[in-house]
């Protein structure tokens, strides 16, 4: 059972690698725009939730990243680099924009299983 919802979880994550935000709650804008926002702000604080709750589920799934002292604020940063260095994808959902993000910056690695074959 575990497996099968593994493998349903892959199937969305590959589906959607280049999909447009529709059906998402956010795109590269929006995480773009949130994470400017004041520190303290709600915006702001929506920004650091979706950042780590996205880094989250990526260790959930089984990705490894060098996280070591690690904060919000500096995976915040390494998902605006990304959007920065590939304004082209602004328009794709914002978890789409969060993992490279993550494996870029902290050198996350996805568990064989993610791996593309």
């Amino acid at each position: 059972m575990k497996r099968e919802i593994f493998v349903g979880l892959l199937m969305l994550v590959v589906a959607g690698a280049n999909a447009h935000a529709e059906g998402f709650f956010d795109d590269g804008d929006t995480l773009n725009y949130t994470c400017r926002e004041e520190k303290g702000s709600f915006a702001r604080g929506a920004c650091l939730g979706t950042v780590s709750g996205a880094l989250d589920m990526m260790r959930a799934l089984g990705y490894v990243c060098k996280l070591e002292g690690v904060t919000r604020e500096q995976a915040k940063d390494a998902v605006l680099k990304y959007l920065a260095d590939h304004p082209e994808k602004t328009k794709v959902a914002a978890v789409f924009q969060i993992i490279p993000a993550m494996e870029a910056a902290f050198d996350c690695k996805a568990p064989a299983a993610l791996q593309p074959r």
